[in-house]
């Protein structure tokens, strides 16, 4: 499956599956699981889709900034 929208190029994804996030929610840490991740494996960082997480209903805050759907 290729993959766009990551520089110039497209990359091939080889993979799918769950990827878990440890995230600190109001001081508790808590474990998430985010489904139907792409595995590329010629990236040398993670990226996780906001728009992704938005329209599976969740919600996503950076630095203070709360975006929902």
């Amino acid at each position: 499956m290729n993959v766009g929208g990551i520089g110039p190029q497209n990359m091939q994804a080889t993979g799918i599956g769950t990827f878990q996030v440890h995230c600190n929610v109001d001081g508790h840490e808590v474990t998430l699981h985010l489904h139907d991740m792409l595995y590329v494996p010629n990236m040398s960082t993670t990226l996780i889709s906001v728009s992704q997480i938005l329209k599976r209903k969740g919600q996503v805050i950076l630095k203070g900034l709360t975006l929902t759907n």
